[in-house]
Order: structure tokens, then sequence, then C-alpha cells
């Protein structure tokens, strides 16, 4: 993708745009007033420094988990919730015009209970306040003693709408800090070294840069500010690999389960400061390169995890990002049970094909040395008709239009996803070439509210002894200098020319067995690169789609691998969830009690699922466009109430 513009002149452009002094309403902290061109240098470094102190290793400290958060001994209850998509907005007003946002104007005369309290389904208008409010103190109240932990995956802020109040970089950090503290006051502790009764994992969302869709790569500014507001949930010893790109890792059950928070926006097409994956030191192909560390230590460990990040990895991901991210699902299937998205509002699920993946991974010149999946030389037939659809229903998102585009866009995309269903259904070889990605409705009134509880198989988890050593019988090294060797070493990677950064990779795919020795051969090959220069030679620049001996952004390729509890009954294996929803019709117009009741169970009628592993997905997308189980006239039946569910029972798809 040709960039016509320098991203560091962009960037000195925005760090002189003045803060905008917002009108916000109390409850919700007012960005200062005398905000200058850099706020977060001025407004918050001496909290920084304060806030935190607690995590200097004091001897209070050195009882917390080695992962670096310390979580209060209680129940596993085998559940956890997602919640997604927030976008609290403090100038929202009741009974106000849609065309304005719901910031002015009255629309009560036509439409007298439209714009309630908790807002107006199906139109561009984000969360009032009071929505996001009650919605954590229900949360509290009905989900507090029985969840292990949550997975919240960003944008947290308004949307940029309304052109008479722009948004600014400081109100974007104040709304983020504002709903950190509500989960704060539902989940927080008093203790600084145990803030929180469990794990809650955030995620960086679209929206929740400025301007949005566009990050680079840190330590900035932002990402610091970033670490300052998020930094309870963020564990300490990766403070570097957040300040730098954003994204980390948090055991939710110590030794045993695993979250990663990926930052998607380097895999984002819309973000325009980055441009793929596959040239090695993009922020994009760093991420892959600290994602395979990562997950070779989990593998080392016996541990297995979850993805969650913003933009769901549809055909919005740069290309050369999403077919690397399903061959990681699938060469790491193990340990990998699944991922976990928000961003487009709509309830439904997606495949990712692993033949699809190394099918690009052929186009790149990168070597195939896998036997047992087939490299079908032609895709899914349908699979290129949906990602037309689905790039443009995920850009509408991510360009501030219309939430709602149009009912062509929606109607074409469901359709062309149905085929795709149904090509999976009825193509697919072996359910282990097959990963999962689940999209999740938000909390923004797009269609209604909602968020989702998870069940996962917790059988045997008092007898599962994690392993204390390696294969080789040397003792684990703790995470804080797994993620310091890392973070060196991509530093190293980032300071190499592209001919001595092949020549890294190279040596590295046959020596380098851990972080440490990545390091390592980083270091040589950097005092390599040091005599080249003195000796007048340069390295050469990497030429982009050239032919790579080796890319350890691909995964290594196993041939035997143990499945894992996404494929077969074992520890961990998503056995159900529960979709909940908020009614706004009769909250808005009945004035009923503000309460989120069950939309729906995959484990009872209609999906009757008896776990969440790819197959029953598989079996899943076969009862909803084929007559192999079921008649035309049922299969129809069931589709219509998918849709129905997608749109968060608002009633949407009656116009599809």
């Amino acid at each position: 993708m040709t960039r016509l513009f320098s991203p560091l002149l962009l960037l000195s452009l925005l760090a002189a745009l003045p803060a905008q002094a917002l009108n916000v309403p109390s409850g919700f902290r007012r960005p200062s007033k005398h905000d200058t061109n850099n706020p977060i240098l001025l407004q918050h470094q001496q909290q920084q420094q304060q806030q935190q102190a607690p995590l200097q290793d004091t001897s209070a400290n050195k009882n917390a988990h080695k992962n670096g958060i310390y979580v209060p001994e209680r129940p596993i209850f085998g559940r956890f919730l997602v919640i997604t998509d927030i976008h609290p907005d403090p100038l929202y007003e009741a009974h106000a015009d849609p065309d304005t946002c719901c910031h002015r104007g009255s629309n009560k005369k036509e439409h007298p209970l439209s714009t309630g309290k908790y807002g107006l389904p199906v139109s561009p208008c984000d969360s009032p306040i009071h929505l996001v409010n009650d919605t954590l103190h229900w949360i509290k109240a009905n989900l507090h003693d029985s969840i292990d932990f949550i997975v919240w995956m960003g944008d947290n802020v308004r949307h940029d709408r309304d052109r008479y109040n722009p948004r600014s970089e400081p109100e974007i950090f104040a709304a983020n800090e504002n709903v950190v503290n509500l989960f704060k006051n539902a989940f927080g502790t008093d203790n600084p070294y145990t803030p929180y009764e469990i794990p809650i994992i955030p995620n960086i969302g679209n929206n929740d840069v400025y301007p949005h869709n566009l990050v680079v790569e840190g330590p900035t500014l932002q990402s610091r500010e970033f670490y300052r507001i998020y930094y309870e949930m963020v564990p300490p010893s990766q403070v570097h690999t957040f300040n730098r790109g954003m994204y980390f890792m948090t055991e939710v059950i110590p030794g045993k389960l695993a979250v990663i928070s990926i930052n998607t926006l380097y895999w984002f097409e819309t973000n325009p400061i980055v441009d793929g994956c596959d040239r090695k030191k993009d922020p994009g192909a760093l991420q892959f390169r600290w994602l395979a560390i990562t997950l070779k230590e989990l593998r080392a460990r016996g541990m297995k995890v979850w993805f969650s990040g913003h933009v769901p990895p549809t055909s919005s991901w740069e290309p050369t990002c999403l077919s690397r991210y399903s061959a990681w699902l699938h060469e790491y299937r193990d340990v990998i049970i699944g991922g976990l998205y928000g961003h487009m509002n709509i309830d439904h699920f997606i495949f990712h094909d692993v033949r699809d993946a190394y099918r690009e991974k052929r186009k790149e010149g990168v070597a195939i040395t896998h036997h047992d999946v087939p490299i079908d030389p032609n895709p899914h037939k349908k699979l290129e008709k949906l990602n037309a659809r689905q790039k443009k229903l995920v850009h509408q998102f991510s360009r501030e239009r219309d939430p709602m585009m149009t009912i062509n866009d929606k109607q074409e995309y469901f359709n062309n996803l149905r085929l795709f269903y149904e090509d999976i259904y009825l193509g697919h070889e072996v359910d282990t070439n097959i990963g999962v990605s689940h999209i999740h409705t938000s909390i923004i009134p797009t269609y209604f509210p909602g968020f989702r509880i998870y069940e996962y198989d917790i059988n045997g988890l008092e007898d599962a002894t994690p392993p204390s050593t390696y294969a080789n019988g040397q003792p684990f090294r703790p995470w804080s200098e797994i993620f310091d060797a890392t973070e060196a070493y991509l530093q190293h990677v980032k300071h190499l020319s592209y001919e001595d950064l092949d020549e890294l990779d190279i040596k590295a795919e046959s020596s380098a067995s851990s972080a440490f020795d990545l390091l390592q051969l980083a270091e040589e090959q950097d005092e390599m690169s040091a005599m080249k220069k003195k000796k007048g030679k340069k390295g050469k620049k990497g030429k982009k789609g050239g032919k790579r001996i080796v890319d350890p952004t691909w995964p290594p390729e196993y041939l035997e691998v143990e499945s894992g509890p996404a494929y077969k009954r074992q520890l961990f294996t998503p056995l159900s969830y529960t979709q909940y929803f908020l009614n706004m019709t009769r909250i808005n117009i009945a004035e009923e009690d503000f309460s989120y009741e069950v939309e729906y169970e995959t484990s009872k009628a209609p999906y009757n699922m008896s776990s969440l592993m790819a197959k029953d997905w598989i079996k899943l997308a076969g009862d909803l466009t084929t007559t192999e189980f079921t008649s035309a006239s049922s299969s129809y039946e069931l589709w219509k109430l998918y849709l129905h569910y997608a749109f968060a029972s608002s009633s949407f798809e009656v116009d599809l």
C-alpha cells in the first residue's frame, strides 16, 4: 500500500493541535482547560510516578505472583466475562435529535421516548453515562461472585461524529480512565498489591487512539499514558512491552491459563502508519516475533491461551497479517483456544482455514514444508465475495460513518457469510485445519446492548500440576526475565539492516530455542554489523515481497501436535456461553427496572451445542446452511433466528 505522506510529519502536526475544552456533564471527569500541546507530559507525569511506585520490588510485592499481578485466592468457577465497545458519551442528552448524535435539539414531539435515558438503539448515538454506570453496577450485583476473569476489548470513548464537539486526546484518556474506575469500583480492592479481585484484560480500540485508527510503535506519550491508566491491569513485567506495542499477556490462572491482548491496530488495514506484516521490522511483524516467543514459552509450560483484540481478524486486516494469524492458530492448536473480538457490534463467528494461509505464504516465496495440510491452489468459491463485503462492513465502523451503513451492505454481507459457512462445512477435511474467532455484541446501543459469559471445563484443574522445568530439565525462567530478553532482542531487530536481519533469522532457525538464545545471536549480529560499517559496507534495504529463506513471523510447521482444548474435550475446553442483552424498548418506553436478561444459551435450543469446540461450530455452520441434518425450511428458520441474535434481538434483521 503506497503512503502519500510522511508519518513523522503527520505526528508532528498532530502534536501541535490545541486541546479542546469540553462541556462534560458531572459524573465524568473533565479534561483540564489548561491542557497544552503535550497534555500527557504536563498533566500526568507526577501522577504516573506516584502510581507506579507500588510496582517497585518491595518486600510486600515479592509475594506477588511471578507474572507480576497477584490476585487474591478465590474459587475457580469456570466462567469469564467478555465485554466490549462501551463508548460512553458524556454529551448525550435524552430526547435530543439523533442527527446531532443525541447532543442537541429535540426529538420529543415526533418520538417522545425514542432517545431515552439509556440511549437510542439503531442510531448513530453513543452510550449515555447512565447506561455505562448501570451496566457495570448490574454486573457487580449479579456476576461478581461467579466469574474468574474479564476480557475487555476496548473503544471506551464516544465516536468523533459531531463536528461541533470534536474529540481531543485528553478527552480520550479521561474517558478510558473513567471506565477503568468503574471496573475498579466493581472488582477492586483496597490493597495496592492486589488491586483487583480477578484479572481484567483490557485492549486498545481503534477509537481509543487519536486520531482514530492511527497508532505508531512506541514508546510514545500515548502508550505511556495508556500504561498509566491500565497499569494495575498490565503485569509490570511487561511495562516495556506495553510501552512499545500496547500488547501483553496475563496469566488468568497462574501457570495454567493465559490471555494475550493483541494490538490489532498494527494489523489493521485502515491504520495508515503500518503496512502489513511482510516487512520484517514493521510494528505488525514485530508483534508476531513477540507472539512467537510468548507462545513457545506457553507451550513449554503446558499452558493454554485465549487471544483477545478489538478489530476482528477479517479481511479488514492487512492480508499479510491475517494469513500469518491463521497459520499461528493452526500450528499452536495445542495451546490456542480461540479468539475474542469486538468492533463490529454484531454477534457472529468466523472461521480461519489454514489452507488459505499457506496459499498466501507460498505467494510470498516462503518455503512450505507442511505435508499434512493440502494446499488447494484455489480459494473457497465464496470467500472472495465474503471478504469484499466483510472489508466494507468493518471499514464503515472504522471511518466513523453511520454505523448502520445501508441495509444492502448488511444483507449482502450475511448472504455471503452464509455461503462461506456452507463452503467450510462441505469443504473441510479435518477440523484441526479450522480455527474459530468470536465477534461480540457491544454495550453501545448500535442495536441492543449486550455482553457474554463463557463457561469452560475445569474438571481436573486441582489435580493438574504445572511443570516446573523445561524439557532439558532446567527450571523455568521468570516471565520478567523472558520479556526483558524479548524486548532487548526486538530492539536489535529494529536496528539491524535487512541483510543482517536475514542472516540473524537463518542462524536463529537452527540454533535458537529461547528468547535468551535469540538475544545472544542478535547481539553477535549487531557486533558484526558494526564491524561492517567500520569497513564501509552497507546493509541492503529489504524489498517488499522478495523471497525470504527464513521468516519467523510465520510459525514453524509442526507435523505432530496434540489437539488442544478447541479440538478435543479436556481442561479449559470452552463448553458454552450465555448471551445477555438489554431490552431498550421496554426500559425506555415502559420504564421497567434496569436489568439485563438472557438472550440465548448455546447449550439450549435452538442451537443445542454440546460444546464450543471447532467441530461444534462447523456442525452449526452446516445446520445454518445445508439440509443434510434438517429440512430446508428448518435450516432457513434457524438462519433467521441466527440473524435475530446477531443484531442483539433488536429486530434490525427484519429489514434485511
